[in-house]
């Protein structure tokens, strides 16, 4: 049995038999094809694996029969209806008594048997009872990032520049002030979150990767455990900031607003469990990619210079787009 639903089944026949299948899984992966193709007659049912606005669930299969040849050695007709009204029978006319299969929670994952030139037994496989839940963990990344700087670099939100002229009369008063919002961003690449049609809530155990405070090496990532629904995660966070003062005559700052934008994109290698809702539980390995966009916390710097005489008074903004 492989970790994916099926998409859809494919049918080559002639008039005694039929001669080939093929099954296309919602991954997009497929099978050899069975048996052989012919040109003789051909046919396909598709199944919608995603919800729709009225069935929030996979395409199951309600009903299934076969039948086998004449000579009763092999497979002569297949019988599908759906939950969504689809009817597939296709192949030649056989012997009178159909076989029919136990479809269980209706979920069509694949088919054993056994071929030649022909199908000469085939076995329709079949989830016992509906998913209530897939569990993704045991996640180990490469590389590790903890306690590297690697895709950690410096952004500007805002900066400004005032001074006050030499010869002025006295002090003057500046302010810093402002605001910026960012995306913290999470993504596991995974195939779980649409083998099974993608009806199923996947819960992800991980690791939750941040910029980490500043050390004498630098800024680093760091990490700790988290338990989430779904494959990414998206996060809002503000940055405020607010800090005043006053220049001496002669004197000029420049005002910064820092943080640190760290960007990921590891190989992740995982364990998905799948738990039916009958307590039946199945394990497969998943592997893909990590991406992860975070910030630092918000650094404010102010540097002061002198001025030559003669300077007139400036107070300049430099927004940084923010998109960076």
């Amino acid at each position: 049995m492989r970790a994916n639903l099926v998409k859809s089944l494919e049918m080559w026949w002639d008039d005694e038999r039929v001669r080939g299948l093929r099954l296309v899984f919602s991954d997009g992966s497929e099978t050899p094809v069975y048996g052989f193709t012919t040109s003789v007659h051909s046919g396909s049912i598709t199944f919608g694996v995603n919800p729709i606005d009225t069935d929030p669930h996979p395409e199951c299969i309600t009903k299934m029969w076969l039948l086998a040849s004449h000579s009763g050695a092999r497979l002569a007709k297949i019988h599908i209806e759906t939950s969504r009204g689809q009817k597939f029978e296709q192949g030649p006319s056989g012997t009178d008594n159909a076989v029919t299969i136990d479809v269980g929670s209706g979920l069509f994952v694949g088919m054993a048997g056994r071929h030649g030139w022909d199908i000469d037994a085939v076995a329709p496989i079949f989830l016992a009872s509906p998913i209530a839940k897939i569990a993704v963990g045991n996640i180990t990344y490469t590389p590790h990032p903890s306690k590297t700087a690697q895709g950690i670099t410096p952004v500007a939100l805002n900066e400004a520049y005032c001074s006050n002229p030499a010869d002025a009369p006295g002090h003057i008063d500046w302010d810093f002030s402002s605001s910026q919002t960012r995306e913290v961003t999470m993504s596991h690449d995974m195939t779980s979150t649409t083998k099974f049609g993608g009806s199923v809530s996947v819960e992800v155990s991980g690791e939750v990767f941040g910029v980490g405070a500043e050390t004498d090496a630098g800024f680093e990532w760091s990490s700790e455990q988290s338990n989430t629904t779904g494959s990414s995660t998206s996060e809002t966070v503000e940055f405020k900031w607010s800090i005043s003062g006053k220049l001496k005559p002669g004197e000029a700052i420049t005002c910064k607003a820092i943080v640190q934008r760290g960007t990921l994109d590891l190989h992740y290698d995982a364990t998905v469990t799948v738990t039916l809702k009958d307590n039946t539980q199945f394990m497969y390995p998943e592997s893909g990619r990590f991406k992860g966009v975070s910030y630092s916390a918000l650094k404010t710097t102010v540097e002061t210079t002198r001025l030559p005489k003669q300077v007139c008074p400036m107070w300049l903004f430099q927004y940084v787009p923010t998109d960076l």
